[in-house]
């Protein structure tokens, strides 16, 4: 038979069941916040006194800076030169067009560079036009298979102070050469090879500053294929502003405030310091709590909590393995009940499990109680000593009794 009084019970949310302490309350703080504040009081306080100390040392700091910038701008002009069978003279295209293979003869770009600096520096430049052959492998990943240079300008040096120059470089490529020197390669490999003639404007400027030499190099370039019968030439003009970084010494001169501003400004961060990790100092779980907290998660699911004890223990069978009793009572998908009684001089939790007309209880109470805890030393049942029947109280006789009729049975 079931003990356990429903009508009496009161089954609350843990929220409600138990009033919160002022203490419990107060936001949790995650420990790497507590970590990021307290390293930013300890670096302030150790600047305030770097600080301090700096006002009768000499502190130098290496920071990056920027020492020099450059913008470049390039433009291209070209004309491709063809031999026109029907009048046997030459024919000049401009640019952007879809130009004959076996008629163009030679190529004649015209290259427009500018370089701008945001200082005036001792600057050295030399430019040239270079022509560069290069065969590649068609199948698969395009791979490189032969690269040839050939300077077809004279390098052109100069040597100036200025923050802007200009350069401007002209000059006239056969193409016959380089489509021989691709059919000569074509012919002795087995493999499939495309090729293209590379036409660049190699411009190098060398700028001496304070911090030492830098050198920047730009290739604006033209690009003929040379594989197709008809072939089109695209321009590469990608020149993107340019800084050059240096680490430079800084010497660190703290002459604004009064040298006693920085111990106290450390002083202060400290006592900062302290005060927050004092404060967010997180106190040691009771160990009661802890064990309680473990119980309930392994109650998940099948744990209700109730806001009075609505069941005797001496009128349950006491269990000694908390484990198995949750396994029970998942497999039988029965609810564990629980309440935590906090009225006494320690608490003490109740967690109660019924199973046909059997009802099963466990009491864990603290350690170093009055009382042992329940899955130590139990008292066995036939050890018990049943509370007390109260007597029932006598109902007054009525005309009825006295003559010997009984009143009907009430349902």
């Amino acid at each position: 038979m079931k003990l356990m009084k429903k009508h009496e019970s009161k089954i609350l949310p843990h929220e409600l069941s138990h009033p919160k302490s002022r203490s419990k309350s107060r936001r949790k703080i995650h420990w790497l916040v507590r970590l990021l504040v307290a390293l930013v009081f300890a670096s302030l306080s150790a600047l305030s006194l770097l600080a301090y100390w700096s006002t009768f040392n000499i502190v130098t700091v290496t920071l990056p800076t920027r020492v020099y910038q450059a913008r470049r701008q390039a433009a291209i002009d070209y004309q491709v030169v063809s031999v026109a069978p029907e009048t046997a003279g030459e024919s000049f295209a401009g640019e952007g067009q879809v130009y004959v293979s076996a008629l163009a003869q030679s190529v004649r770009p015209v290259f427009h560079y500018t370089f701008a600096a945001d200082s005036s520096q001792s600057v050295t430049i030399s430019s040239q036009i270079l022509a560069t052959l290069r065969i590649w492998a068609t199948k698969g990943q395009d791979q490189l298979l032969f690269e040839d240079s050939q300077i077809l300008a004279a390098p052109e040096v100069m040597t100036l102070n200025a923050a802007e120059y200009q350069i401007e470089r002209a000059a006239d490529i056969p193409l016959q050469n380089f489509k021989s020197q691709f059919q000569a390669f074509a012919s002795q490999t087995p493999l499939e090879v495309r090729g293209e003639l590379v036409i660049g404007l190699v411009a190098k400027t060398e700028a001496l500053l304070p911090s030492g030499l830098t050198t920047l190099i730009d290739q604006p370039s033209l690009v003929l294929p040379l594989t197709n019968d008809t072939f089109s030439i695209t321009k590469n003009m990608d020149l993107r502003p340019e800084a050059v970084w240096r680490l430079l010494p800084y010497q660190v001169v703290l002459e604004i405030f009064h040298a006693a501003v920085f111990p106290a400004a450390a002083v202060i961060f400290l006592i900062g310091l302290v005060l927050w990790l004092r404060l967010t100092q997180r106190r040691r779980k009771d160990p009661f709590e802890k064990k309680l907290a473990w119980m309930k998660r392994q109650c998940r699911g099948r744990l209700m909590m109730i806001s009075d004890k609505a069941w005797e223990p001496e009128w349950c069978i006491t269990t000694q393995d908390f484990k198995t009793m949750v396994r029970t009572a998942r497999k039988l998908k029965h609810p564990v009940f629980c309440h935590v009684d906090r009225q006494g001089p320690f608490p003490v939790a109740y967690f109660y499990v019924y199973y046909g007309e059997n009802n099963y209880c466990l009491t864990f109470r603290p350690e170093g109680s009055s009382e042992a805890p329940v899955e130590d030393d139990f008292e066995l049942p036939e050890n018990r000593q049943l509370p007390s029947i109260p007597t029932l109280p006598e109902m007054p006789q009525t005309d009825e009794d006295q003559t010997g009729e009984h009143p009907p049975e009430q349902d």
